[in-house]
């Protein structure tokens, strides 16, 4: 399967999906230095995470079991969070994207639904492997 979505990002300038299913399209796109958008909406909130651009790391293993998530939900969540996942995908191809952060999570919760605080969370999330430390040549530590 990870071949497969080699295949599929090869050559694009970002990839945004709705749906948090886990398998091997997060590290194509680490290997291919892709920045990744994905965002799900459900009925009593909207959740997107943004992985900026890594790599190219030829290293990264493409062979991960795969699970899927909980599927999005159609409604109003759903195209809120398609219409913020553009937003985000657009920032980071204009590289309007700075911090700290390697990641963020973004979830805000839908009117009328249970109440906590809208929040943006950036997350120092590092999949860069040692061999190359994301750069896609070998290191020497000699």
């Amino acid at each position: 399967m990870g071949d497969a979505w080699l295949a599929a990002v090869l050559g694009a300038t970002i990839v945004v999906r709705s749906g948090f299913d886990d398998d091997s399209m997060l590290r194509a796109a680490v290997r291919l230095a892709l920045p990744v958008v994905v965002m799900r909406g459900r009925e009593d909130r909207i959740d997107v995470v943004s992985f900026r651009r890594h790599g190219p790391c030829a290293h990264a293993p493409l062979d991960v079991p795969e699970k899927a998530g909980a599927a999005p939900e159609d409604g109003a969540g759903t195209v809120v969070a398609a219409h913020i996942a553009a937003a985000e995908a657009l920032a980071l191809v204009a590289g309007a994207i700075t911090g700290e952060g390697r990641a963020r999570h973004v979830s805000i919760p839908i009117p009328g639904a249970a109440v906590w605080p809208e929040r943006s969370t950036d997350i120092p999330w590092s999949p860069e492997c040692f061999a190359c430390g994301g750069a896609g040549a070998e290191m020497s530590f000699s």
